[in-house]
């Protein structure tokens, strides 16, 4: 009989599944159908497909801006298809979100958007300085704390908004057509950002219409036409 200490690891659990999931919108197709997936710890994975093919919808569940219609998803351990409203914001602090629009607060400095979640948490002023510090210094943007998005360029602007993502240390970074908004060196520049934080061991999901730098990247990609799943 073998030892416990001579027996393999168990495998960590799947960062990310879903389960036969559906979601319609009222008196319309199906957005997602039948969709099943598993996404490990570690991964970054490449979600594509054209205009209208469910790739928002599909990150929208994952971090339940959307419920599934039918279906389980599990995220992170947590079954999200059955969370009530008040648990949602604990599963949402182990997420990271970045959106092709940047999503920043154009009142606020670059320091001051990316400390407001830590704020909201409740974070002591010296562990936000330090953690929103640290954040801007992947993104190499520590020399541009005080200044307001508009004086940024989009490249900057996005950079800001993977920061804020990034600061509370998420196990899972969803991305929606990030570099949507930018030109190829520029997203070039944006997706090497992404895959430094892979490495890290943020687990990515990424939504993209950009072909040819997914195929630059050489990562899973998960293919999308017309809600159903046509290559994983």
């Amino acid at each position: 009989m073998q030892s416990l200490s001579s027996l393999p690891p168990a495998p960590l659990s799947a960062i990310v599944q879903m389960f036969h999931v559906y979601k319609t919108f009222d008196g319309q197709k199906a957005a997602l159908a039948d969709i099943n997936l598993r996404i490990e710890p570690g991964e970054m994975v490449f979600l594509v497909g054209p205009s209208g093919a469910g790739k928002t919808t599909l990150l929208r569940l994952i971090f339940r801006e959307e419920k599934a219609s039918s279906g389980q998803i599990i995220v992170n351990g947590k079954n999200v298809s059955k969370m009530k409203d008040s648990q949602i914001c604990q599963l949402r602090r182990k997420i990271g979100v970045v959106f092709q629009d940047f999503k920043l607060i154009h009142s606020k400095t670059v320091f001051e958007n990316v400390a407001y979640v830590l704020q909201v948490l409740g974070k002591s002023k010296s562990e936000i300085g330090r953690k929103v510090w640290s954040a801007l210094r992947r993104v190499g943007l520590e020399h541009k704390m005080d200044v307001y998005p508009k004086r940024l360029s989009g490249g900057e602007q996005q950079r800001v908004a993977i920061a804020r993502a990034v600061v509370n240390d998420p196990v899972l970074l969803l991305a929606d057509e990030p570099t949507g908004n930018l030109d190829l060196d520029t997203a070039r520049e944006v997706m090497n950002l992404f895959i430094d934080i892979n490495i890290q061991g943020t687990t990515v999901l990424m939504a993209t219409h950009n072909l040819r730098i997914v195929e630059e990247m050489g990562k899973r990609v998960i293919s999308l036409r017309e809600g159903k799943i046509v290559h994983h």
